[in-house]
């Protein structure tokens, strides 16, 4: 039988999703709304349906972004009842976020590609073990003094031409800590390394951590990224309480700030994410700054629109914001960075 699209069938007189018996002019189930179809659908009507399913993109997403470019102007539906005309402001939040995430994973790719990295710790652990070979070959063999001359010239070539450097300084909570580069690009594991060097307490914990983060920095940076989007969500739900308490005053609901938090950061993932696209196609960042001072304007306005209060109050509150903003992220990024490296 050769596979239909999906389509009415006037031929199914009873719903194959709930039993109920189709009406003559009938194309969908009058009790659950199944189409009249006998199920047989062609592989591009499967995966349209799995993306809408898992996007649920329709011709809401336009308008919502539409609205979205207009200051406060999402926000205010939302909480006027227009609350089906739009996306919910959770669902366009993560939407916009996995494209900026997406984007500035692409942007990153020459800066976190652990290729160079690896190229770096390969040159160390070659560099240490030719100078091993060179030291066994001096014990275990008699030379002149020219002869050890030129070991010692092949030597400092050796160091010269491959990666400088015996060890790296961790200086963990301010207590120095080497570890040569043999021992991390060499993939000296975490028991080992802590009875190598005696490490205890929180720096038995980090130092294994961080040398593995050296060994594969693309990997450890894009599980960072990860745990990124758990982080600006608990930011917002952070930044939701400053506002709560800079407009107390004005009686809103917690609530209400967060959804004006959700359509700004939505607003900022896609003004961003155009600045990522620009510098991954024209490598530069000149529009970096254009689009933190849109954003920082958009926001201004938002908060005038919304808010209703005069340019002074809202130009001060948007001051404190800004500050408790680069505060909370400050605080959450370190917290973040720790929790990936524990983690990773």
């Amino acid at each position: 039988m050769p596979r239909k699209q999906r389509q009415i069938n006037k031929e199914i007189h009873q719903c194959l999703n709930c039993g109920t018996s189709f009406n003559a002019p009938d194309n969908y189930c009058p009790n659950c709304g199944q189409l009249r179809t006998d199920g047989m659908i062609s592989v591009w009507d499967f995966l349209k349906d799995a993306f809408e399913d898992v996007f649920n993109f329709n011709g809401r997403i336009f308008l919502t972004l539409k609205s979205l470019l207009i200051p406060g102007k999402l926000t205010r539906a939302f909480f006027d009842g227009k609350i089906n005309s739009y996306y919910k402001p959770v669902r366009i939040f993560f939407i916009t976020m996995i494209i900026h995430f997406f984007l500035l994973s692409l942007t990153l790719n020459d800066i976190y590609d652990s290729q160079n990295f690896q190229q770096w710790g390969r040159e160390s652990v070659t560099r240490e073990q030719s100078i091993e070979l060179l030291d066994s070959v001096r014990t275990n063999y008699t030379w002149s003094g020219q002869q050890k001359q030129t070991l010692d010239t092949l030597e400092k070539e050796i160091k010269k031409r491959f990666a400088g450097g015996d060890s790296t300084d961790f200086s963990i909570f301010q207590e120095p800590i080497k570890i040569s580069y043999f021992d991390i690009y060499s993939g000296m594991n975490r028991e080992e390394m802590i009875a190598a060097y005696q490490l205890k307490g929180i720096n038995a914990i980090l130092a294994p951590q961080i040398a593995r983060l050296m060994r594969s920095p693309g990997d450890a940076l894009r599980f960072a990224i990860g745990n990124l989007t758990w982080m600006i969500l608990a930011l917002i739900f952070a930044l939701a309480l400053v506002m709560k308490l800079l407009y107390i005053r004005r009686r809103k609901l917690y609530v209400e700030h967060l959804v004006f938090l959700f359509h700004n950061h939505a607003f900022g993932f896609l003004i961003f994410s155009l600045n990522y696209l620009i510098a991954f196609v024209v490598e530069t960042d000149v529009f970096l700054g254009i689009a933190s001072l849109l954003f920082m304007t958009y926001c201004f306005i938002a908060m005038r629109r919304f808010y209703h209060q005069g340019f002074m109050k809202t130009f001060v509150k948007s001051g404190i914001l800004l500050l408790s903003y680069f505060l909370l992220f400050s605080i959450f990024v370190v917290i973040t960075m720790l929790v990936s490296i524990l983690l990773y």
